[in-house]
């Protein structure tokens, strides 16, 4: 789950590095665009299926199938 973070920039909510909150609170916290989203509840509703890496910083994966609608979408979970 955490493979590719120590290569990474850690990102931080709260002060706090992402992977440490992550795994302190047991919520799954990704980034889009350097924008922390708190998944936890989401993960389970997703029409996708469960494919979030919590902890991660997922952009890339994100832009490659959403537009800006659903980034729009996904305000209501940022942290």
């Amino acid at each position: 789950m955490f493979a590719n973070l120590a290569d990474k920039k850690a990102t931080k909510q709260n002060n706090i590095p992402i992977t440490q909150a992550v795994t302190t609170t047991n919520k799954c916290i990704i980034t889009i665009d350097g924008i922390n989203f708190d998944v936890t509840v989401y993960k389970k509703l997703h029409s996708g299926g469960d494919i979030f890496n919590c902890g991660t910083d997922m952009t890339q994966i994100f832009w490659q199938r959403h537009t800006q609608i659903y980034l729009n979408f996904m305000q209501k979970y940022k942290i």
